[in-house]
């Protein structure tokens, strides 16, 4: 009887330890996911909205603006397999790019890196280092050049002299896409002679410019909006009654608002939204056509607001 009892008492002491393991190593798990999960916080918490010489960005690497709206980084648009350089909204899907780099002259494969040369200008070059695309600024100091990614969409290359915040080197919202975004000014800047403009891509596969683009055009007055195919007016609205351009096909809205600016220094026609919580984007289509979208964010899709001629 003895004996059965001793049997017992060691069957307990058994059962005990192997509680007392299952227990240690669930703890273990459950200590290497605590782990795991602070690691990723903390790879969030760095994601980085500058880029600073020696420094550099291959291709899986981004920059996010610091308050995550947008991404900068490779990419490669609906069934290409080509790789270019862009601008995106963050964690939004499907992707939505809203700027390109190399349209005209994309990589065949991931070896793409991005720095700072040592004239100060941003670079993109392939695996050979030969330079496939540059910001190509003239007469600038290398010395405290950096780029950043803002919260706007706007990528820009600046210098760390204490200057003013808007003292841009050379800045994306000054080269159009396709896209049109909040701050972005089409027009003319007569002292400087650049002419920005939209342009389509070539398709939804090739961003590439396309035959398509629009602005302000140059030669007002009268200040008109028009549309080029290539070299080839297409259409023109009429001029701008305070509102508007006439024949556009736009209507008041609480959305957003038409802007037209005309000084001594610059021509330019942008839009505002009517709160800072609106997401809103014109995009020219490689078939000519301007669309308007607005993101809503309880369905997480954009609705398209506006279509025909821009």
């Amino acid at each position: 009887m003895a004996r059965q009892i001793h049997i017992d008492r060691y069957e307990c002491d058994m059962s005990r330890s192997t509680i007392s393991r299952g227990s240690r190593a669930a703890a273990f798990v459950g200590f290497c996911y605590s782990i795991f999960l602070i690691i990723c916080l903390i790879e969030i918490s760095q994601a980085i909205d500058m880029l600073t010489p020696p420094g550099a960005i291959t291709d899986g690497m981004t920059l996010v603006s610091a308050r995550n709206v947008f991404e900068f980084g490779f990419f490669s648009p609906g069934s290409s397999r080509n790789r270019y350089l862009g601008i995106w909204y963050f964690q939004m899907s499907p992707q939505t790019i809203v700027w390109v780099a190399n349209g005209n002259n994309p990589l065949n494969d991931s070896s793409g890196v991005v720095s700072i040369a040592k004239d100060g200008n941003f670079i993109l070059q392939d695996q050979t280092e030969r330079i496939v695309w540059s910001t190509g600024a003239e007469n600038i100091s290398s010395n405290g050049t950096f780029l950043q990614l803002l919260d706007s969409g706007n990528l820009v290359l600046r210098n760390d002299n204490g200057g003013n915040a808007g003292d841009y080197i050379w800045q994306s919202f000054d080269h159009f896409s396709n896209t049109w975004l909040t701050g972005m000014e089409l027009g003319k800047d007569p002292s400087s002679g650049l002419f920005r403009r939209m342009t389509s891509w070539t398709s939804a596969d090739d961003p590439a410019p396309g035959q398509y683009s629009c602005s302000v055009n140059p030669r007002g007055p009268p200040l008109e909006f028009v549309l080029w195919e290539e070299d080839s007016l297409q259409y023109r609205s009429g001029p701008w009654n305070g509102v508007g351009f006439s024949g556009l096909n736009f209507e008041p809205n609480n959305v957003f608002d038409l802007k037209l600016v005309v000084n001594a220094e610059e021509t330019y026609y942008e839009y505002v939204p009517e709160t800072k919580l609106v997401t809103t984007r014109s995009v020219l289509n490689y078939s000519g056509i301007m669309q308007r979208y607005v993101w809503n964010a309880t369905s997480l899709k954009w609705l398209l607001v506006g279509l025909g001629n821009p």
